[in-house]
């Protein structure tokens, strides 16, 4: 192979490492590239609905039964379901 095709594999293969690694820390079904995802918005708009407890609770439950998704993911998931009444 030229060296410039094995190059160019190289600079994909580490693009996609870093790209997966950003996504990774974010880590929303959305892809949103910000620092909190608007984790610190959900976590307002779950406190109006229920006490701080409360939803600890249920966000470890939804961990427990969805484990490798977003913090975002666990609050959208609670409120979602605390909306439809579940």
């Amino acid at each position: 192979m030229p060296i410039t095709l094995i190059l160019i594999i190289i600079i994909a293969v580490i693009f996609t490492l870093l790209i997966n690694r950003n996504r990774r820390r974010v880590g929303n079904g959305n892809l949103l590239y910000r620092s909190d995802g608007g984790c610190k918005a959900l976590r307002h708009k779950l406190s109006q609905k229920v006490n701080r407890d409360v939803a600890e609770r249920l966000i470890r439950l939804e961990k427990r039964q969805h484990p490798g998704k977003s913090e975002r993911w666990y609050l959208e998931k609670v409120i979602y379901d605390l909306q439809r009444g579940r």
